[in-house]
């Protein structure tokens, strides 16, 4: 007859760990230790990728669809760019171990942080160098064969916010030189009675832009570093200059090949006051492609902080996606913010007005002491027929004979380092220079 021992281990009792048990106990006890040391290795590999991922900036949200400026044809003008999260700080300083005999330093990875203290001087004067190819390139204003020369009006600066919206419509082109079909069209928003309108080119939008903008937006110029071909005409750029013109001098601005629709003077106020006007496209969703607009209105200056924010963010500057970074993904975005609603129905909304969201305006009264601008301004969001547009043929017509480029396929920027890695290499020598 066999025989069975059971052998306690001091201390365990009866507990399956402890038990021996005849022939089979060298099996059980190593199928045991077997389980505690797979439960040890899963909880190990566990922890370090939670430090992995509660460490690491994510990134927000992002359409990856392709934008073709606003609504039609669905020919694509961007390539993807992948984004990071980094709370409000947009520049990231990360560091890696590196052994060095016995001991252990921390090497960044961004050969520096960029330095808060940079004046303003230093960063301008880097920034003009850098783009230095593409200042005062329209000199000669003479068109060349098949175009015609528009003149505008000379800018006044709008100086002190105002609630009533500045009668100045703008519009953007590469040169003053048009095509006729293009002429027909901007003579129709030239004969809107009480409006002036001012056609700004390249070089007006790089005046713009290096002005002195520390006081509301004190990160742009190093964000300008990374917009696409090194400051180039750009689908991004034109974004940031519509936003930033409307900050600063208010009116009303319109894409160049729009028309004024059938319903624009029975939809667009005589006067506007105390907001802003934005349009819904056929989707029901914000568009961009016609703002009216009063100066320093809050809506642009959240909007033009979260662009910056996100030029900044860039991981790759090589490809950018303009409709998450610049286009109509932020403008719909930072609207929901300003008006203090959730995001419904994938960006669908309904025609109406809009107040600030409490949080925004008692959030902006306390970093700018004094300041009234934010106070008591509305969007108002309208339908209907209230632009139209020039025809596909007309429009690539423009773009042929004005030297406008097609960006599907290109590469966004000289360099394929984040942005925050290829400011801190441009402004750190001219930094050097400053302080020596």
């Amino acid at each position: 007859m066999n025989t069975t021992t059971t052998t306690k281990k001091k201390g365990r009792g009866n507990s399956m760990g402890g038990v021996k048990k005849g022939k089979g106990n060298c099996v059980i006890t190593i199928r045991y230790r077997t389980l505690i040391l797979w439960f040890l290795s899963i909880s190990i590999i566990v922890v370090s990728c939670s430090q992995i991922y509660f460490f690491t900036p994510q990134p927000p949200d992002e359409y990856n669809d392709e934008y073709d400026g606003r609504r039609r044809h669905g020919s694509s003008r961007h390539q993807h760019q992948s984004v990071r999260g980094g709370g409000d700080n947009p520049i990231i300083k990360k560091t890696t171990k590196r052994r060095t005999g016995s001991t252990t330093t921390d090497k960044p990875i961004y050969p520096v942080a960029i330095p808060s203290t940079i004046a303003f001087d230093a960063t301008q004067s880097r920034l003009a160098s850098f783009w230095a190819p593409l200042l005062n390139t329209n000199k000669d204003k003479t068109c060349p064969e098949g175009l015609i020369t528009m003149n505008n009006s000379t800018p006044v600066l709008q100086t002190t916010a105002t609630t009533e919206v500045n009668k100045t419509i703008f519009m953007y082109s590469l040169k003053r030189c048009v095509t006729e079909p293009l002429q027909k069209s901007i003579k129709e928003w030239q004969r809107i009675p009480g409006y002036d309108y001012e056609l700004h080119d390249n070089d007006d939008v790089n005046e713009l832009f290096l002005r002195n903008w520390t006081h509301y937006f004190p990160d742009l110029h190093k964000a300008l570093f990374c917009l696409p071909q090194n400051g180039r005409s750009s689908p991004s750029k034109a974004d940031l200059w519509r936003y930033l013109i409307m900050w600063e001098r208010g009116g009303m601005y319109s894409d160049i090949d729009n028309v004024p629709g059938k319903d624009f003077r029975t939809r667009i106020p005589e006067t506007i006051t105390d907001g802003m006007l934005t349009l819904l496209n056929h989707n029901n969703e914000l568009n961009q492609q016609l703002i009216a607009v009063a100066s320093k209105h809050p809506f642009l200056y959240i909007l033009i902080q979260y662009v910056i924010k996100r030029l900044l963010q860039i991981e790759d500057i090589s490809t950018q996606n303009t409709f998450s970074i610049t286009g109509p993904k932020p403008f719909r975005d930072m609207f929901f913010k300003f008006a203090g609603k959730k995001r419904i129905l994938a960006n669908k909304i309904t025609p109406g007005i809009y107040p600030t969201h409490v949080a925004i305006s008692d959030e902006l009264q306390q970093r700018f002491v004094g300041e009234s601008w934010m106070m008591n301004r509305t969007i108002e969001v309208i339908d209907g027929q209230v632009v139209g547009y020039i025809s596909a043929q007309d429009k690539q017509l423009f773009y042929k004979k004005s030297g406008m480029i097609r960006w599907k396929g290109l590469k966004m920027h000289e360099s394929n380092a984040s942005c925050a890695k290829f400011v801190s290499r441009m402004l750190m020598d001219e930094w050097n220079n400053t302080i020596l």
